[in-house]
């Protein structure tokens, strides 16, 4: 008779012992199959819970920059038109020019080519928009006998390297005349009027609204028309600008810098606390706009990683728990089945007395009884992990679909068992319930295979 004929023998003479032994094992690996399913499907929803609350947020700052995107272009834009209405704030006159003269008495009395305006506009000039040139006398109107500040201007002249910008002010056509408040206040001027200059006549092609400036004293014409006038054929007074919208502390010292290399022989000036605020009123709201988003994005980073953390504590915590509790659960299992073992081997004594008495030796005895226990702990291991497996699935199950019940922006998850249990993993499970069920029954199984056999069928006579 062979030894696992022996095994097979006694199993099916002492059923019970063999069922509670085998329980034993079962009990032990479920709990570490499910205890292992447990944590990586916690692992998982984890850091599924963890992608959806990032993708949520990154969604959420999306729409936050989008929303601020348009409030602050719809703020800047409000403010650029507020800005335009304030007019042109950058003035280049000629080196030489009696600044006294233009604010007293707004007198231009030297001038530049008029190429130097052509010469900035095919520059790549950053620090200022929209070049006016002009040229600008104080006279008396001799036709009307009032005094009025003639300018002459041909509409802004666009750069060639930028996209044109919508102009500060219209081109003044050749025959027509555009009247500041005053102006056509005092003569009852209105469009469509014929009015003489200097012996030339105009046609009022419009009329301007109430400035509080010197605008309203003055009179537009055709730039060309108002050199010939003049007598500054192919000359200019002053080119208007518009300075760019910088974040700079010295932004007309900038300018100035950059426009001294392209027009020599000139001089800068800004007009006054008009372009400041102009400037900062638009970088104000730009930096309102970022600093918002910027702290909606910290608040955001912020709860993300209280969220990690938190559940990374819960994690670890739940990691404890199961090691503590398996590794109970497996110690009393290999006692459990050591006591069964031991109390089995007790109970064959007289069996295993007469065996010994018909020639089967120690190891054979060793052998039987170990073989038993290693049959034990591998049907254990089979039976243990499929109900871990079964069990940790279903939990699994369960808490994806409450997690993803309590999502709004999640997609479901579902886990397959590769999710729960990798192969390393279950060639564990299956190696440790052998290796216990041989640890549990190698001391009964030592003693039986050493005890005397005359010794224990002389007790027995």
């Amino acid at each position: 008779m062979t030894v696992w004929q022996i095994i097979l023998k006694e199993i099916r003479h002492r059923k019970l012992n063999f069922s509670l032994s085998l329980l034993a094992v079962v009990v032990a690996v479920a709990f570490l199959t499910g205890a292992l399913s447990l944590l990586n499907a916690e692992s998982r929803i984890t850091d599924w819970l963890q992608d959806q609350y990032q993708a949520e947020f990154e969604r959420k700052i999306e729409l936050k920059e989008q929303e601020v995107a348009d409030a602050g272009a719809e703020l800047q834009d409000a403010v650029r038109k507020i800005a335009l209405g304030l007019g042109f704030n950058i003035l280049i006159l000629p080196e030489n020019q009696d600044l006294n003269e233009v604010h007293v008495s707004g007198k231009y009395t030297e001038t530049f080519p008029e190429e130097y305006v052509h010469r900035l506009a095919e520059s790549k000039i950053v620090t200022v928009n929209h070049l006016l040139p002009m040229v600008s006398e104080k006279l008396h109107w001799e036709e009307q006998d009032m005094d009025v500040i003639l300018t002459g201007t041909q509409g802004e002249v666009p750069f060639l390297h930028r996209n044109n910008k919508k102009p500060l002010q219209d081109q003044v056509p050749a025959g027509t005349m555009v009247a500041g408040y005053e102006v056509h206040q005092q003569l009852g001027l209105k469009k469509g009027d014929k009015v003489t200059l200097k012996g030339t006549e105009f046609e009022i092609s419009d009329v301007y609204d109430q400035r509080g400036t010197a605008d309203d004293s003055t009179v537009w014409i055709n730039l060309k028309e108002a050199q010939e006038l003049l007598g500054r054929q192919n000359l200019l007074n002053a080119i208007l600008a518009l300075e760019c919208n910088c974040a700079s502390v010295d932004r007309i010292g900038e300018i100035r810098n950059e426009l001294g290399d392209i027009l020599p022989g000139t001089k800068i000036i800004e007009r006054g606390p008009p372009a400041l605020a102009r400037a900062e009123a638009r970088n104000k709201a730009k930096e309102s706009a970022e600093e918002a988003l910027n702290r909606e994005k910290i608040a955001g980073m912020a709860f993300l990683e209280d969220e990690q953390a938190k559940r990374n504590q819960l994690e670890s915590q739940l990691s404890l728990f199961a090691t503590v509790l398996v590794s109970l659960i497996v110690l009393c299992a290999t006692l459990w089945l050591g006591l069964l073992t031991y109390n089995n081997v007790r109970q064959r004594r007289n069996e295993i007395a007469i065996l010994r008495a018909f020639g089967v030796r120690s190891y054979q005895i060793l052998t039987t009884i170990i073989g038993r226990n290693i049959l034990i702990g591998v049907v254990g291991a089979c039976l243990g992990i499929l109900v871990g497996f079964v069990a940790g699935l279903t939990y699994a199950d369960h808490s994806s679909f409450m997690a993803s019940a309590n999502s709004t922006y999640a997609t479901p998850l579902k886990f397959s068992g590769r999710d729960l249990l990798d192969g390393p993993s279950l060639l564990m499970i299956f190696l440790l319930a052998p290796v216990l069920a041989l640890i549990a029954g190698w001391f009964p199984a030592l003693l039986a295979s050493h005890e005397d056999p005359a010794t224990i069928l002389q007790r027995e006579v």
